[in-house]
């Protein structure tokens, strides 16, 4: 797991476990991050998408520690954390009807005769939400399993095949799920990302011992190779490139000299030359051992 910063990917997973124990009263396939192209300049990434034969229900799944408060003009939420910082999200509501629009646009276009709704979860049942409009529909993820076991079941608006065809188009027009860099999905301030050398137990800050081995003062722990996961999270988290600056910036590091060892420690692309080089990570291939999601799920 990262240990740089607590992604939204958690507050995902959590959700797919309340679902998982939900005894859906009709057909379900549950899809988790939906990516879907719906024209060449406009794609869609949904968290989770719950399609029956008589709804279509998009979750926008939100993963805060702290205080919501909504502000109406223009329409945002500011975030207070339980450590007295504060940052401004998106508004949520905004999100859901952006993929709702797509969604329904790529439902008509392809004949399919539903259109969703929406609604927004809270992962964190600590979440205060403040101030928020009566239209905007938030529920905690707690809440779910209730949620469905007494939504009382509308009007049947796909057909089995219907339902078997969509939910096979929709497996195979989603793209291939990307999730980083985890700053841009799920809209982190990369402020709030810690700087230096970090211990991958605890987070504190590591020490250099001599030149193969590094510890840390708080937990012990001794590591030999504490840039290469500090890489990954910097590709898995802030961008996709990386230059001479960025790593020297990102580690705390002395000079270019140092930062240009640094950057050998992983297999990277070099784009360019002298200074105005790049190097880019290939996530697919890399040795890290990153965790999938999983493949959507069907309930008959």
């Amino acid at each position: 797991m990262l240990y740089r910063t607590e992604a939204g990917y958690a507050g995902e997973t959590k959700v797919d476990r309340y679902l998982e124990s939900i005894d859906f009263p009709e057909r379900v396939h549950i899809f988790t991050d939906l990516q879907l192209s719906i024209n060449p300049k406009f794609d869609i990434q949904i968290d989770t998408l719950i399609l029956t034969p008589s709804y279509a229900l998009i979750l926008e799944i939100k993963n805060i520690a702290g205080t919501l408060n909504y502000i109406s003009n223009p329409p945002h939420f500011e975030c207070t954390y339980e450590d007295k910082k504060s940052i401004v999200i998106d508004c949520p509501i905004m999100q859901i009807n952006n993929n709702r629009n797509g969604l329904d646009t790529w439902l008509e276009r392809n004949g399919f005769p539903i259109r969703t709704t929406g609604k927004i979860v809270m992962a964190n049942n600590k979440t205060s939400v403040k101030n928020a409009p009566t239209e905007m529909q938030i529920m905690y993820a707690k809440h779910l399993p209730l949620y469905f076991r007494t939504r009382k079941n509308g009007k049947v608006l796909l057909t089995d095949n219907q339902f078997s065809a969509l939910a096979e188009k929709l497996a195979r027009s989603q793209q291939q799920y990307n999730p980083y860099p985890l700053c841009e999905r799920y809209r982190i301030d990369k402020t709030h990302i810690y700087k230096g050398i970090i211990c991958s137990l605890c987070n504190n800050k590591i020490e250099r011992i001599n030149h193969m081995v590094w510890v840390c003062p708080a937990c012990e722990l001794k590591s030999n190779q504490p840039f290469t996961e500090g890489l990954k999270d910097w590709f898995m988290i802030m961008k996709n490139t990386i230059s001479n600056e960025e790593c020297r910036d990102f580690f705390q590091l002395k000079d270019k000299y140092a930062a240009n060892y640094v950057l050998k420690s992983l297999p990277l692309k070099r784009v360019g030359k002298s200074r105005a080089s790049i190097y880019i990570w290939d996530y697919k291939i890399s040795p890290s051992t990153i965790q999938k999601r999983k493949k959507p799920t069907s309930k008959n």
